[in-house]
């Protein structure tokens, strides 16, 4: 989906995508697109000198978990409660509101949207969607 931001920007991309099974999920592919496109594009945007995106994904008993993880700049602790809040951004240039579309398009799917962030080190998003 973004393969060309990401060789431009000489970010390697490693997967692991379950493959045993076949997994149903009652979603609007195209808004789940748009929600992994809004976490996929501040990955890329958090590592302007390269980096390591990872993409995976992981069934429990009762979810799909999509895992995206980056080793970017890292949010500030202080900033994570306020990430998903329609307009924040401490991007020059950005509205903020891909991260809020993207919340609002998880909790359409009654699902469940985590982060988790160190400074320097990088940010981790989990989706979690219900089984069907």
């Amino acid at each position: 989906m973004l393969k060309s931001q990401c060789l431009e920007s000489h970010i390697e991309v490693m997967k692991n995508f379950i493959a045993n099974g076949k997994i149903e999920l009652l979603i609007d592919p195209r808004q789940m697109r748009q929600a992994l496109a809004n976490i996929l594009i501040n990955a890329i945007e958090a590592m302007p000198q390269g980096g390591e995106l990872w993409v995976g994904t992981e069934k429990t008993a009762d979810a799909l978990r999509i895992v995206i993880k980056d080793s970017g700049i890292g949010i500030h602790l202080k900033d994570i409660p306020q990430i998903f809040d329609p307009f924040f951004s401490r991007k020059r240039d950005h509205t903020g509101l891909g991260l809020s579309i993207t919340q609002g398009i998880v909790a359409n799917h009654k699902g469940k949207l985590r982060v988790i962030s160190e400074v320097n080190v990088g940010t981790e998003f989990i989706i979690e969607l219900p089984l069907n």
